[in-house]
């Protein structure tokens, strides 16, 4: 088969590269794909061709893995905060672990080494006690959220769940703030501008 750019294909994922996309296989030729997992079976487009692996957009899911799940927040699939919503607590926690193992298999000799299982927390949302949100001005109007992955477009979101509802709170009163604030917002393109980030603390 001849891989290149826009050419559809479909595949099952069968392994996750070290951010968690999905990875089919084309006569041994990798091909990375984000929001998919191990044992879904995708229709994926061809974005990228490098010499040794190519890079893909989901289209559709056309059979779902058994660690599957629904995902919570509107905007998971765009916002570069949460690549793995898609995916159950407990896959992800094997995901990790197996993903430690191979990094340290660097370094030492895994064969000597037990590991424990990695220890997930009770509660899945609202444990980050930390966040660093950009702002932009879309439509005139503001957008506080996460860039999307390998850019600097900001994704708005009204919700993040992540974080404690005290959090959000504070991230909406800030939109409150800004719609009778003459403080600009900065603008990459220009340079100029005063409100670039904000960050979030919580304890």
């Amino acid at each position: 088969l001849v891989i290149q750019k826009n050419s559809v294909f479909e595949g099952v994922v069968s392994e996750q590269g070290k951010f968690g996309e999905g990875i089919v296989y084309i006569d041994d030729f990798p091909i990375y794909i984000p929001n998919v997992i191990p044992d879904d079976k995708v229709e994926f487009k061809i974005l990228k061709v490098e010499k040794r692996r190519a890079f893909g957009k989901m289209n559709r899911v056309l059979e779902s893995s058994s660690d599957r799940v629904k995902v919570t927040c509107s905007v998971a699939e765009q916002c570069g905060g949460c690549q793995l919503q898609h995916q159950s607590v407990q896959s992800q926690a094997e995901f990790r672990s197996n993903l430690l193992k191979s990094r340290l298999s660097r370094y030492i000799n895994n064969d000597l080494v037990e590991f424990l299982p990695i220890i997930t927390n009770n509660s899945h949302w609202a444990t980050r006690n930390k966040m660093q949100f950009a702002f932009a001005m879309v439509n005139n109007s503001l957008e506080i959220g996460l860039y999307a992955p390998r850019s600097h477009r900001v994704v708005g979101l009204d919700y993040c769940h992540v974080m404690s509802k005290k959090m959000n709170i504070v991230l909406d009163a800030v939109k409150d703030w800004h719609k009778t604030s003459e403080v600009p917002v900065f603008d990459e393109s220009t340079g100029q501008g005063v409100l670039r980030h904000i960050a979030l603390r919580f304890s």
